[in-house]
């Protein structure tokens, strides 16, 4: 992706990595996450915690589990209309219907401030699954690309971004973490533009692990 820099004589650019952690014990429906084609909305979905563990009952559609939520912002552009920044989430997502039980990774790529269209997106983002056995797995990586060639980026909104799906067995608890790749980790592309500046993910981002069962 190459970015022409149109406004580097009155552009200032700081880098910036920090961790925006959210936590509330309820899970969010993904019909109530802002729209994106990145994925078809899912029902709401019923969780309730005990001593910290979350319980998916049948009949959930498909849910964010708030805890889990957690951001970073990789770039910032400062100039004298205002100030841009390009920002990542991470979230694990869950469901338990007649498609089964499942579990996937929900990443969230957004800009706002001055700018609240991306330029440009060529993200990725996967999940990690433990079971109470230890019997862990790691899905591929999903990758989203935006720009004005290949599809516009969400103005105002969050491409929502979700993992190849990990099928879980009811009556089993798991541990799960979904990961936004820092840019160019296995070969996965990280990198948001705005205001004619690519900015590449330098770290990681984890979204907090949370313990979960299947009833």
């Amino acid at each position: 992706m190459t970015i022409v820099n149109l406004r580097a004589a009155r552009t200032r650019i700081v880098r910036a990595v920090f961790a925006l952690l959210g936590a509330a014990a309820m899970a969010v429906p993904l019909s109530a996450a802002a729209p994106s084609s990145a994925h078809a909305a899912a029902a709401s979905c019923s969780i309730t915690v005990q001593n910290g563990v979350f319980e998916i009952a049948y009949g959930c559609g498909g849910g964010l589990i708030s805890a889990s939520h957690a951001c970073q912002q990789t770039g910032i552009v400062v100039n004298t209309d205002g100030t841009t920044t390009t920002d990542e989430c991470a979230d694990v997502a869950v469901a338990d219907n007649a498609g089964g039980a499942q579990v996937w990774g929900e990443g969230e790529f957004y800009c706002q401030g001055d700018e609240t269209e991306c330029q440009g997106m060529n993200v990725s983002v996967y999940v990690y699954v433990e079971n109470s056995s230890g019997t862990d797995y790691t899905s591929p990586a999903t990758n989203y690309k935006c720009n004005p060639t290949i599809g516009f980026c969400p103005d105002g909104g969050r491409a929502m971004v979700s993992s190849p799906h990990f099928t879980a067995t009811r009556g089993t608890c798991y541990f799960s973490y979904a990961i936004d790749p820092a840019d160019g980790e296995n070969g996965d592309p990280q990198v948001i533009s705005a205001e004619e500046h690519a900015f590449h993910a330098e770290s990681e981002l984890r979204s907090n692990t949370v313990e979960f069962c299947f009833r």
